[in-house]
């Protein structure tokens, strides 16, 4: 599957992204990845991320393996990106245990074969100013054992206060932990003003 959905890209573009070190994919029209270059890789592996690998993800579909509220970001993005045939950039934070991380995502309309191309760019990186000391799992650790981060900046909610989000970097590095995703209250009203208001509206 991996050498299929390579070549689906004109063999000229492949040639070009191969060697870059942004982190980029390209997705088809219905949003399935087609290709990754190495960077992609290399970013998963040094961030414990073996199941976004190129090998695991290529012809699977974006928006199976986002959350709801990110599902419907990306289905409108796109939906506009195809619709003007213009670049869409958007900064995001996705922070290591280590480092403060600022990328730019650059989402592009592919002519050849169709669908998108997404560049991940690395904007800034400096360690944290200051780490906090791992506290109690317990007090991170749902009924089901479940440990949820932010997408975007990597804090850990709280079980039994889930409006509270901490900074536990050991947690990052923590490859026992049953880790799931979502969006702190942050990061939900500054990256996603609109599905923010929408939320609110509605209850």
């Amino acid at each position: 599957m991996t050498q299929t959905a390579s070549l689906q890209l004109p063999e000229s573009l492949r040639q070009a992204l191969d060697p870059r070190e942004d982190v980029i994919c390209a997705l088809s029209p219905e949003l399935r990845f087609l290709y990754c270059n190495p960077a992609w890789d290399r970013f998963a592996l040094a961030n414990q991320g073996e199941l976004a690998m190129s090998g695991r993800v290529l012809g699977t579909n974006l928006l199976e393996v986002v959350g709801d509220l990110l599902g419907n970001f990306y289905r409108n993005m796109f939906a506009a990106v195809a619709s003007s045939g213009k670049t869409f950039d958007f900064d995001y934070e996705c922070s290591s245990a280590d480092c403060f991380r600022l990328f730019t995502m650059h989402a592009m309309p592919l002519k050849e074969p169709g669908g998108f191309l997404v560049v991940h760019s690395l904007r800034v990186e400096e360690a944290h100013s200051r780490e906090a000391e791992s506290p109690d799992l317990e007090h991170y650790r749902d009924a089901s054992g479940v440990v949820v981060m932010c997408s975007h900046c990597r804090r850990t909610r709280q079980a039994k206060e889930p409006q509270r989000w901490d900074w536990v970097p050991a947690y990052l590095k923590d490859r026992s932990l049953n880790v799931s995703h979502g969006l702190c209250n942050i990061c939900l009203a500054y990256y996603y003003p609109e599905y923010t208001r929408t939320s609110t509206a509605k209850t």
